[in-house]
This record gives structure tokens, sequence and C-alpha cells, in this order.
């Protein structure tokens, strides 16, 4: 590790900054997450990430089908949503029922075997309604593409990266700059391809529910901010990382609100109507910004 940290000590050398080696911490991959700081930027720490060639970025479901942990948990969501009605109408089923099989007056038990038979009505109505599992997952899928980046391979350099994003009213000024959406999901995915930066799993409920841990540092000790926190990336005027503005959960869609926490979401900022140029720089300004260093790759 000391040879390492000199090799990128040498490198920030080149820059008008001073660069400090602070400490290192594992990962759960047991690898060493190298931090440093920066005296011109005091309340800062940088991260040192290593490139990587011809890392997959981006998704499509006909080439990357979804985990089974990831399709079991959506089939689960869809089993609740798709026949919430049909569970209530059951549950009258039964309770009609059961007050049909104590004792009753003539005129009650009349009502309550109208009741039951209305109830079994509705029962059949809704049971029509219910969309199929696989009509379900062809949307999912279909939307998953249309919010996500194109499947591709991209070599990613070597950089120094802030491990918390900001959106205090400063600027990027070199040499740091902004991260490439490239970088930006390598970044995010902790270099690894799968649909979600935390692996292969999904559980929706504490997704649309807000309950994930905005703070958890990823594989690479970056802080993402899961969902919360959109980020501007570099390459593109209005483009946003790591966030959906809240659409899928305002608009109630639960199961589609997990596209958001994918490296590979792409946001872009809403345009309204008689909107200018100047007034949606203004909103994109108030986005979160994350500096990133980038480094030649070290001699081994």
């Amino acid at each position: 590790m000391n040879e390492t940290v000199s090799k990128i000590m040498d490198e920030l050398d080149q820059f008008s900054l001073h660069f400090a080696f602070a400490y290192a911490e594992p990962n759960d991959r047991g690898e060493d997450i190298l931090v440093f700081t920066c005296r011109e930027l005091p309340h800062r720490e940088f991260i040192y990430v290593p490139g990587k060639k011809g890392m997959t970025l981006g998704w499509d479901t006909k080439q990357c089908p979804l985990a089974p942990a990831i399709l079991e948990e959506f089939r689960r969501y869809w089993q609740e949503e798709a026949h919430w009605k049909v569970n209530e109408i059951l549950e009258d089923i039964a309770s009609y029922q059961e007050r049909l099989a104590g004792e009753l007056s003539h005129k009650e038990r009349g009502e309550w075997e109208q009741a039951l038979r209305w109830a079994q009505e509705a029962l059949e109505e809704e049971k029509e309604k219910v969309q199929p599992w696989e009509d379900y997952l062809q949307e999912l899928l279909a939307e998953l593409d249309a919010n996500t980046s194109p499947l591709r391979t991209a070599d990613i350099p070597p950089m120094l990266v802030e491990r918390w994003a900001w959106n205090t009213p400063e600027t990027v000024e070199p040499p740091f700059g902004l991260p490439t959406e490239d970088e930006w999901e390598y970044l995010c995915s902790g270099g690894v391809h799968t649909l979600f930066p935390w692996g292969d799993t999904l559980e929706l409920e504490p997704i649309y529910n807000e309950e994930l841990d905005n703070d958890v540092k990823n594989a690479f000790g970056l802080v993402i901010g899961y969902c919360c926190r959109a980020e501007r990336v570099s390459g593109s005027r209005w483009l946003l990382k790591g966030d959906d503005g809240g659409c899928f959960l305002c608009g109630g869609e639960g199961d589609r609100a997990a596209f958001a926490y994918s490296p590979y979401f792409q946001y872009g900022l809403p345009r309204y109507p008689g909107e200018t140029d100047e007034e949606l720089e203004e909103e994109m300004s108030k986005r979160w910004c994350r500096r990133i260093l980038r480094l030649p790759p070290l001699e081994t």
C-alpha cells in the first residue's frame, strides 16, 4: 500500500494543489480504500478510485436479464398490487359467509345473501381486470430500457474523487472537473456491472417508503446519496444522474421508483412551458456536484 500511495502522490505533485494521504479504510471486498485530503479544500475527503479498461456500463434487458432475486421482488410487488382489490373482495366474501353461518333473522339473512351475491359478481369483474404477469413484466422491462443508458464498454481512468457530492454555491475549478456519464456510472456501481449498486438483489418497500440510508458508502468508499441527490455530469447540458426528481414516487409507482437507484438511470431536468435556458440553468445550478481529478494509470 505504501508504494501505491507514493505513486499517487507523485502524480498529484503535477497539480498546483497540496494533497496529503490521510488514512486507509477497508471495504466489504477486502480492499483498501485510500483517502486523501487537500489543503485548498479542507473540509473535503478525496478517494483514490483505480481505473478500469473495458468497463461494462449501461443496461439492456435483452442482453442483461434481471437477476432471479430482482425478478422475484418485482413479481411479489405485482402480486400485491395487481390483486389488492381481488383480495379485498375475498375478505368481504369471507366475512359475509361467516355472518351467514350464524343465527340471523329472515330479513338479515336476505340482506347478507344479497351482499354476498354482489361481492361475488364484483370479484369476477375484478379478476378480469388483473393484468397478467407477462404483460406487467414486458411493460416494466420496456420502461427500464427507456430510462437507462445504452449498454456499452468504456475505459475509465484512475481518479481522485470527492467522497460526498455537494450543492452549496461553489464552482468546480480546474484542475478538477465533473465526471462524465461513463465515469459517474463507474463510480456509482463500485466497478461491478449490476443493475443496482448494492448487487443483484432488491427490496422495494424501503425504496418507496424512502427508508434507505442516504449516507452509506459504496465499494469505492463514495457516498452516492441513493436517489435523493441528483448529480451533474459533464458532456450533457441537462443530464442528471442518481435521481428521478421524485417523478416515480410522486406518481405512486412504487416498483418504478427502484429505477432511479441504478447507476445507469438517466434523468433530464424537466422543462416547463415558457422556461428559458437561463432559468433552466439556474435550476441545474442547485443540483449536486462531485469533483474528480483524473490521473494517468499508475506504473506497475
